[in-house]
């Protein structure tokens, strides 16, 4: 929270990604730090013991449902052979309570405008 209000306030940006944004935090006078959870670090081991499933890669090579990688761009009829039984998994995985981004705004009583947005709730995203 502290890097992004920096970027809100130090900066023309709304944004900061990548290693812009570590030097940017270490520039201004932010220490390094992680941010993995007992949890979430147990959750990405469960995920890698789980071939990187899910992992929503698609049109790569080797076959993102049984291989964690490296990948590599796949041909045409590969690609589209992959899309096929993609959209099937993806169906089959989609239901009424886990995906979508959503958005919300409200105003208070001096007329002030809030937002706020989600992610579609898809877990391991890259």
């Amino acid at each position: 929270m502290e890097a992004a209000r920096l970027v809100l306030e130090r900066t023309q940006h709304t944004l900061l990604v990548g290693d812009q944004a570590t030097a940017f935090a270490l520039q201004m006078g932010l220490s390094p730090a992680n941010l993995s959870t007992p949890e979430s670090a147990g959750e990405h081991a469960a995920w890698l013991d789980a071939n990187c499933q899910p992992n929503y890669r698609r049109d790569v090579s080797p076959d993102p449902e049984k291989f964690c990688g490296p990948y590599r761009a796949v041909g045409t009829e590969e690609a589209a052979a992959h899309a096929r039984q993609s959209c099937k998994r993806a169906s089959a995985d989609i239901a009424r309570d886990n995906h979508d981004t959503i958005a919300m705004f409200a105003t208070d009583a001096a007329g002030r405008l809030f937002g706020a947005t989600s992610t579609n709730g898809a877990r391991a995203k890259m």
